[in-house]
């Protein structure tokens, strides 16, 4: 993205603030002004300006969002290890329960499962969407 132009023209070298479209105008002004010898009609820049002031802060702002999508995104990914590891681990020890344990206790190991595949589930979901939004 343009900031500024260097134009070298004839004679002189002139440096123009803002991009190519505003360059263009405010060579256009220049010529329009030294034919009608008026130098009051020269363009002013304040108008761009404040174009170039806002579109930076709206950068700014989106600069900042994408970072806080960022980190969110190591966070998620920190929690989705640890949930496949905590699942890998209970899936494990179901295959092979040890004999004593109760009807209510595998109940529970089971509960235990579905709830960290709904979590995973979940943190798989919010990844997803913070990718695409990046």
């Amino acid at each position: 993205l343009a900031t500024r132009i260097l134009a070298f023209e004839p004679g002189k070298i002139t440096l123009y603030d803002g991009n190519y479209s505003q360059f263009l105008w405010a060579r256009e002004q220049i010529k329009l002004a030294e034919t009608t010898s008026n130098p009051k009609a020269l363009p002013t820049f304040s108008k761009f300006e404040n174009e170039n002031r806002e579109h930076r802060r709206v950068q700014k702002g989106l600069n900042k969002q994408k970072q806080k999508y960022e980190k969110e995104i190591l966070e998620i990914e920190g929690k989705i290890e640890e949930t496949e590891n905590q699942l890998r681990e209970l899936e494990k020890f179901l295959s092979n329960p040890p004999s004593g344990l109760t009807r209510e206790e595998l109940t529970n190991l089971s509960l235990k499962h579905t709830q960290l595949g709904e979590e995973l589930n979940e943190a798989l979901g919010r990844w997803e969407t913070l990718n695409k939004l990046l």
